[in-house]
């Protein structure tokens, strides 16, 4: 038993504290804007000072009854001031249940004196909180570990590189883009398959870990900060950053939530694609140094990396709009679905049971495009939620298939059901209602479903589906050929690329030497001379045995000549499939003689 536990078993439980009872009143420094969205006046609220929560969302009306809390009114006063206001028939209850609600999200001003008795009482009450407070480590859709206060930080940057918010960088940038998409249009198929192969991490070992998370949180700070500074220019500031988790996958974030009080719609947008498009940009300028350095070298290799982790696949994962990233806020800002995955679910989850499984439930009702909208998106995020949960399940599976493949099942198998615990929860939550609710039925007619019951557990008792077995193994091919350079040479064409089916034979690398070509056309002419000067001394009655051992000494060095000529091309030894990757890279290379092509 540790301190905190005979602490709790020790001590007495700290009574409440008995203050003056006192109405609820509106933060007299709330920051107020008004929008139209499609639900009509959206009213954004937001308390100055860092301290979340901070933000607040409201309509019209919700935001017409809270600015009437004046801390002197009581809950009847403001029923009927809200009710002669608007038409509504509002009790004095109601009232005090939406001011208590607001009281739990810290909407409410208070007092320095009621702020200090506020945090007295948490204080002496945090022992008993934090020992019986446990974690839901099975939500595993995000989980914050570190967060800090970056506006200091985000201010000493804005004021030495506001400048990449002016028309002449961003014309720039679009230029540098098409550059950049103009030397990786040319090495597309390598670029996306070495992109493919750098995000799987599966038995790349740790250095090639380490190199991973080093360039993604490099590049995840670079992201962060571009919202960061993004909101400052528009007038917010950013109280939050941090590290934390996207179901166990490790980000980045920066919280630049008054942007959305302080900014337009556009500006909010702006404030979404920064993070892309700062990552897209150092793409942009690492595609040009990569392109004109020479390969091998340090810098060669870095920029490629930073090419790898915040090119395409970068705007692919935080664009995707199911999933609450930047794809997530991009799509409901701009087509106007405020929280569309919360409320999507919610009318899913209602519709499934009330005309499913016949429950009584009400099915929310949505206006026109909402009751179209909501339902896709609704279903397509569930998938994909469950296609995440279900992916980390089989990498668990793998990771530990690497240390024992007959036992991986017991940990995976832990992990598995920690990763859908909130979901088995809720699995058996919804199974208790729905026994209630059918436990008259089934007894009033529980032949026929004990029939179905039976049919059911029956078919799946049956062997539909074959058995088979998983395991690791390792094809190799029946013959294997290496090409090595029989002589010296720049190669100036590949006749093959990787997949490619050769024959026996078949021409595969042209090379080109001027050392050998100088020498066949020399020996060419020499023999030519030889053999007209062996004519001269047969028509003159000369040395014709002389000349004649010239000309075949110059034959010979021509055949040499011409046979280390032939072997510039290199062709295949064998027939099969060329399996070296990235063929077309020795283009323009010299190829020494006895090195591997």
């Amino acid at each position: 038993m540790n301190l905190a536990h005979v602490l709790d078993e020790a001590l007495p439980d700290v009574p409440a504290l008995r203050t003056e009872e006192r109405y609820p009143r509106i933060h007299p420094k709330l920051v107020v804007r008004e929008y139209q969205d499609r639900d009509g006046l959206v009213v954004m609220c937001m308390i100055p000072g860092g301290r979340p929560p901070y933000y607040f969302r409201f309509n019209q009306y919700q935001y017409l009854l809270a600015s009437l809390f004046d801390g002197e009114r009581s809950y009847d006063d403001i029923a009927a001031e809200y009710n002669h206001r608007t038409g509504a028939n509002l009790s004095g209850e109601q009232i005090k249940g939406f001011a208590e609600g607001m009281g739990k999200v810290e909407f409410w001003y208070k007092s320095p004196e009621e702020e200090s008795a506020c945090l007295c009482h948490e204080l002496m009450t945090s022992r008993r909180k934090a020992v019986k407070k446990k974690r839901d480590w099975g939500d595993l859709s995000s989980i914050t570990f570190v967060e800090f206060d970056p506006s200091g930080y985000i201010e000493w940057v804005y004021k030495h590189f506001s400048w990449v918010y002016s028309r002449g960088f961003l014309l720039w940038s679009a230029f540098m883009l098409l550059v950049a998409t103009l030397i990786l249009g040319s090495h597309w198929h390598e670029v996306w398959n070495d992109s493919i192969q750098f995000y799987d991490l599966l038995g790349k070992g740790a250095s090639h870990a380490a190199l991973f998370f080093t360039m993604f949180f490099s590049l995840g700070a670079i992201h962060e900060t571009a919202h960061g500074l993004t909101c400052r220019h528009f007038g917010g500031t950013p109280h939050r950053m941090g590290a934390f988790t996207i179901y166990l996958v490790p980000a980045i974030f920066c919280d630049v939530s008054e942007v959305w009080v302080y900014g337009d719609r556009w500006q909010r947008l702006a404030t979404v694609v920064a993070g892309v498009l700062s990552e897209v940009i150092v793409a942009c300028y690492a595609t040009v140094i990569w392109w004109v350095t020479p390969p091998g070298t340090f810098v060669h290799t870095a920029c490629y990396m930073i090419i790898l982790s915040g090119g395409i696949f970068c705007a692919v994962v935080n664009w995707n709009p199911l999933s609450k990233m930047d794809g997530y806020y991009l799509f409901s800002e701009y087509y106007r679905f405020h929280d569309i995955k919360g409320q999507s679910t919610s009318y899913c989850t209602a519709w499934v049971r009330n005309k499913i499984f016949r429950m009584p439930i009400e099915i929310p009702k949505l206006p026109y495009p909402r009751n179209i909208v909501y339902p896709i998106y609704g279903v397509l995020s569930g998938i994909y939620c469950y296609f995440m949960l279900t992916f980390l399940s089989r990498l668990a599976y793998h990771v530990f298939t690497y240390y024992s493949a007959r036992w991986a099942i017991v940990p995976a198998g832990i992990v598995a059901a920690i990763i859908f615990s909130t979901r088995i929860r809720m699995l058996v939550t919804f199974m208790k209602e729905f026994y209630r609710h059918k436990l008259p039925l089934v007894r009033a007619h529980w032949p026929k479903y004990s029939a179905i019951a039976a049919a059911i557990i029956l078919a799946g008792l049956l062997p539909l589906r074959r058995e088979y077995v998983e395991e690791t193994f390792t094809l190799e091919p029946v013959q294997h050929a290496v090409l090595n350079a029989e002589v010296n040479g720049r190669i100036d064409a590949v006749n093959a690329r990787e997949g490619d089916r050769v024959v026996a034979g078949q021409p595969l690398v042209h090379m080109h030497d001027l050392t050998v070509a100088t020498r066949v056309a020399e020996n060419a002419a020499n023999r030519q001379s030889a053999f007209e000067h062996a004519v001269q001394a047969q028509l003159g009655y000369g040395d014709l045995a002389a000349a004649q051992q010239v000309q075949l000494q110059y034959a010979v060095g021509e055949t040499l000549a011409q046979d280390r000529a032939r072997r510039l091309d290199v062709r295949s030894p064998i027939s099969g499939i060329v399996v070296t990757p990235r063929t077309e890279d020795l283009l323009g290379t010299y190829a020494k003689e006895g090195s591997r092509l």
